[in-house]
């Protein structure tokens, strides 16, 4: 069928196949003749897709690789995973072969090219099927999807050094996709061990093409240009590491001067006479080292424009300006997202003020940014969505959210939370609530990591009990998966100095008592007919 470009096969072939494959035993999958061919069937690339799709429906994949016959119809019953195991698999195998399809490269330019210089294609083939395959058993899959997929290739008579970079691939395929959307890839010490555990190039294009894939082939809308733009960017300074790029940016010094250079000749090319570059260069000296690693150039001269044509803040000539806040389209996260950018000075309830006021106005936070200034202003930047769509072509509502916010941060006290009914879709998962903590000696503050249900409200009630336990946040990272949140927030105490144990155990506690809705149940899996 590759080698002649046939798509479709006649009934009576297929009843023939259907038969034939109750034949396979071990002393067929033993045998050298028929381990070269089924080697051979995935290095052809041509209908690939289509070759394993009718493998799997008339038995001869699950077959010849018994562990893939124990994933084909499993479910995972969560709001994230759109496929059963085998239907994700051969899915992702189809998006592989996507990456050398011009009519895709719009889509995914940089991945693209990598896979097009990927000579051995099918190493990436045999890590996409049994990435996987070892779900639902129990323990991690991944370590025992390794040991499978070693096993595999060594049987097959490949080399153990593609052996071991299937069953690396194997056993990391989540590392990246974790690194870019758990952790914070603007710390450099955060991309230089993800780099030490990658170990090389080679092993980087390889995960890189791999986690793109799975990402696009487990929900078509986990992919979006704002993950894209955090793989984009763990993959781009961890290859300069790798190759050791003497220009690299490798220390947070580096990193705020290369931001910094690149919002600059951003402001050199565009019509900017409506700001001094001297005032410009004055601004950014009063933001702080945090903003440069956190923000990216675009915005940065959006903030810019937005602060200096808002009257100065803070100064007794300007006693009764208020804080700055702005809007503007956001496609990266969502089609109908909003980006709102608030400057103010800083105060210690700020973001738990900040996400009651979102929480009553019904709009939820895909992502947010709390930067202080070194002159104690805070500089935070919020994607949010809107249920309803209108908040940016309805002036009205524009103006109540900005109005809201200004009262609120005046008067944090009139604000009250608004009890929510968990939608429909939600009420039948059941998530168990993790805390974690984290020291981060470079910022000299607690990483908090809390994974949970996501419910209406959650980030206006963890913010509560932050102002409560007397929490300060510096940063946060907010991902939703399916039905799940997995935030991550960077806290110290009212003082910014570091939580003692019996300060984030008290937290733990009281963000518990604050989520007791949730039962603690782990994931389920089960086989649908």
């Amino acid at each position: 069928m590759g080698q002649y470009g046939i798509k479709n096969v006649r009934t009576h072939t297929l009843r023939a196949l259907k038969i034939a494959a109750r034949g396979i035993d071990q002393i067929y999958r033993d045998n050298p003749a028929h381990q070269a061919l089924f080697l051979a069937n995935l290095k052809e690339q041509n209908y690939l897709f289509h070759r394993l799709r009718a493998m799997n429906r008339y038995g001869v994949l699950g077959s010849y690789i018994p562990a893939f016959a124990q994933v084909t119809g499993l479910m995972q019953y969560d709001l994230f995973h759109r496929y059963t195991v085998d239907a994700h698999t051969l899915f992702l195998i189809r998006i592989l072969h996507r990456f050398t399809d011009p009519r895709f490269y719009e889509d995914f330019p940089l991945v693209s090219s990598i896979f097009q210089r990927i000579e051995r294609k099918e190493i990436l083939v045999l890590a996409a099927m049994f990435h996987d395959i070892a779900k639902g058993r129990g323990g991690n899959h991944s370590e025992l999807g390794q040991t499978e997929s070693t096993e595999f290739c060594l049987a097959h008579g490949m080399s153990l050094a593609d052996a071991n970079l299937v069953g690396w691939l194997t056993r990391y395929h989540l590392l990246m996709s974790m690194t870019a959307q758990k952790k914070d890839i603007s710390d450099p010490e955060v991309v230089t061990i993800f780099a030490n555990l990658v170990g090389n190039v080679t092993h980087l294009n390889h995960l890189y093409v791999l986690t793109v894939a799975d990402m696009n082939a487990t929900n078509p809308q986990l992919w979006n240009s704002w993950r894209a733009t955090l793989m984009k960017q763990l993959y781009s300074q961890t290859r300069r590491i790798l190759r050791a790029d003497i220009d690299a940016p490798t220390n947070r010094q580096d990193m705020i001067s290369a931001t910094r250079t690149q919002a600059l000749a951003m402001l050199d090319n565009v019509n900017n006479q409506h700001m001094n570059r001297d005032e410009v260069l004055r601004l950014w000296d009063d933001l702080g080292d945090e903003y440069f690693l956190r923000e990216i150039p675009e915005d940065i001269l959006w903030h810019t424009e937005a602060i200096l044509n808002h009257p100065p803040i803070g100064l007794a000539s300007n006693a009764d300006s208020p804080p700055l806040v702005v809007l503007r389209e956001h496609r990266e996260l969502a089609l109908d997202a909003v980006q709102v950018f608030v400057y103010t000075q800083d105060q210690t309830n700020l973001f738990a003020v900040t996400m009651a006021v979102f929480d009553q106005m019904n709009l939820d936070v895909l992502d947010a940014r709390i930067i202080t200034a070194t002159r104690d202003f805070a500089l935070d930047s919020y994607v949010l969505l809107d249920p309803s769509g209108t908040l940016l072509v309805d002036e009205d509502s524009q103006q109540e959210l900005k109005q809201r916010l200004i009262n609120a941060f005046k008067d944090p006290t009139l604000l009250k939370l608004t009890n929510k009914r968990i939608p429909r879709q939600l009420r039948h998962f059941e998530v168990t609530t993790v805390i974690n903590f984290e020291f981060n000696e470079a910022s000299d503050q607690h990483i908090m990591s809390l994974e949970t249900l996501d419910q209406p409200g959650l980030l206006a009630r963890v913010g509560q009990v932050f102002l409560q336990e007397k929490i300060e946040v510096h940063a946060a990272r907010i991902t939703t998966l399916g039905e799940r949140a997995e935030d991550m927030f960077y806290i110290s105490d009212q003082n910014d100095e570091p939580l003692s144990a019996a300060r984030l155990e008290a937290l733990r506690s009281a963000l518990m008592a604050s989520l007791s809705m949730q039962r603690e149940q782990p994931a389920a899996y089960s086989k649908c007919d």
